[in-house]
């Protein structure tokens, strides 16, 4: 085997796996910057949503106007919970589906959490806000994003860079194997 093939085959091998930690490296930061863009774009809508609340004097009666808020342009889809007598209002994209909550978790917390939730054979990220009035939970704020896409997307990259390591790893032991029966070939007499 002459110097040239083997510095062929040695550079190929380090080009190969170099491209292959670019892949992860760019996977992982398009997974992180795309989820964590779309919970601080979720957060941020519903805590301007949240603006838009109006409670009675009493604090029974729970009222939003979704109409006011462009959920069309957003691709947001918003649910509103009165948990004091189960009234439901969404916005219009949402149509008869309603989104999922745990009123458990959401007393425990008292704060906003992030779910992901399969509804009509489609992934949605959903953030729920606790409405509070005088420091009693007295409804949720839903908004989602559906996240099919992305998601597909996403496992469609880390499918083609799991086909590529599988690549890389037969050529890696393939062309060490040459390298190593050439050396040996070489060694003996």
């Amino acid at each position: 085997m002459t110097i040239r093939l083997r510095l062929t085959l040695l550079y190929s091998g380090i080009l190969a796996s170099t491209l292959l930690l670019f892949g992860i490296v760019l996977y992982s930061f398009l997974q992180f910057y795309l989820y964590s863009d779309l919970r601080s774009s979720l957060k941020d809508q519903t805590r301007e949503l949240q603006e838009n609340v109006k409670y009675n004097p009493l604090g029974w009666n729970l009222f939003i106007r979704l109409d006011e808020f462009d959920t069309a342009h957003t691709g947001m889809y918003i649910q509103v919970i009165n948990l004091n007598n189960g009234d439901r209002a969404r916005s219009i994209n949402l149509g008869i589906v309603e989104l999922p909550f745990s009123q458990k978790t959401l007393e425990e917390k008292k704060q906003g959490y992030y779910v992901t939730a399969k509804i009509q054979n489609s992934l949605f990220l959903i953030y729920s806000d606790p409405l509070i009035l005088n420091g009693n939970v007295v409804g949720v704020l839903q908004s989602a994003y559906n996240i099919g896409v992305l998601s597909e997307f996403l496992s469609i990259l880390r499918a083609l860079l799991f086909f590529y390591h599988y690549l890389l790893y037969v050529w890696l032991h393939i062309s060490g194997g040459y390298l190593l029966s050439a050396l040996y070939n070489q060694s003996t007499p």
